[in-house]
């Protein structure tokens, strides 16, 4: 079945039933996957495509708050949307239901790597892969933001976990081999690298809390509920 018949298909199935959650749920993931192609503007041109999808996902959350997978197509609408905040809150509307989303955990990680935030996103990808058992996207997403912060022998440690966790994918042996060739200004590379951990723990820097609780739309980390505009929580 084509994507527009199969669009048709849902949407019949809801103007049936109004409260058919997966029909809902599915009819997001077709009006994504079709992207420009059918329903492109309605409204005289002010709705687009991923609007669409949106407010599929909306309704079907509406029936079924505790939908994780709803919850995660929506964020990635509002991320191509540009709309980093609604996609946060999307997130962490998962993490409140359920700690242990990897998917959530590495969709704030990008956001935060994204954003300029580099420690907080090592944060995030670390969290989702202790919740995801080792996916390999969550890797590849650990080794490439330790390899482009010059971090070769954190890179190096990821790459080693990856290749214990998937032993038959090509692309461990790749990853782990890359560090060794830059980190051969090596030992003194990778002794500045502990020196700069040793610092960041004397500073007090604490990578095991979860995010800010003082503003919900902040990404900072935070630490004794310190918000993004640097004002300490009252109380």
């Amino acid at each position: 079945m084509g994507t527009n018949k199969a669009i048709e298909e849902c949407k019949r199935a809801v103007e049936r039933d109004p409260g058919n959650e997966e029909a809902l749920f599915y009819l997001g993931l077709l009006l994504q996957k079709s992207g420009s192609s059918v329903e492109a503007k309605v409204s005289a041109g002010c709705l687009c495509m991923s609007d669409t999808a949106q407010e599929a996902y909306r309704k079907c959350l509406a029936l079924n708050p505790g939908r994780e997978d709803a919850w995660i197509q929506q964020a990635s609408v509002f991320l191509s949307l540009g709309d980093i905040p609604a996609a946060l809150r999307s997130y962490l509307s998962v993490l409140e239901r359920n700690a242990s989303s990897s998917l959530a955990h590495a969709g704030i990680g990008r956001i935060l790597e994204q954003g300029g935030k580099t420690e907080a996103a090592i944060v995030s990808y670390q969290k989702a892969l202790r919740a995801g058992g080792g996916d390999k996207s969550v890797f590849t997403l650990l080794y490439n933001l330790y390899f482009r912060s010059r971090r070769f022998e954190a890179a190096r440690d990821v790459a080693q976990k990856f290749q214990e966790t998937c032993a038959d994918d090509e692309d461990a042996s790749t990853k782990l081999g890359k560090p060794e060739l830059e980190g051969e200004k090596g030992e003194r590379g990778r002794k500045e690298e502990r020196g700069r951990d040793r610092d960041r723990e004397r500073r007090g820097e604490d990578d095991t809390n979860g995010y800010c609780e003082v503003d919900r739309d902040c990404t900072c980390v935070k630490s004794d509920r310190l918000c993004s505009a640097g004002a300490r929580a009252d109380g």
